[in-house]
């Protein structure tokens, strides 16, 4: 099992983030996740075997990944996550979607 410690501070062509690190839960802080998702080459549209795959590798190393903007969750990758009917009907396990619709308004827009 991973026990991590620590903070980063960077950005992807101008989009800001910051990455923290305690125990087995890493926090993503993103400001503007849009911008932070073009800067990091992602698709417009989620790609769902890669989330499928990301989340595996975490749930697999007991690892959660927290995605949040602006203290609102976005997404939960890992262990900690508890897949609601979204993550149920797209085939995604060990993935949590933010709520009220947070992660699909920055997807479609």
């Amino acid at each position: 099992m991973l026990f991590l410690e620590g903070a980063l501070d960077f950005s992807l062509d101008g989009a800001e983030a910051h990455l923290e690190a305690r125990g087995d839960t890493l926090r993503l802080d993103v400001d503007h996740p849009r911008a932070f998702l073009r800067a990091a080459g992602a698709p417009r549209v989620g790609n769902r075997t890669a989330v499928r795959d990301l989340a595996r590798l975490f749930f697999d190393q007991g690892l959660t990944l927290r995605v949040v903007s602006r203290n609102r969750p976005l997404l939960i990758l890992g262990r900690g996550a508890r897949p609601g009917i979204t993550a149920r009907l797209l085939g995604i396990p060990h993935v949590a979607l933010g709520r009220g619709g947070d992660l699909l308004r920055v997807l479609a827009g």
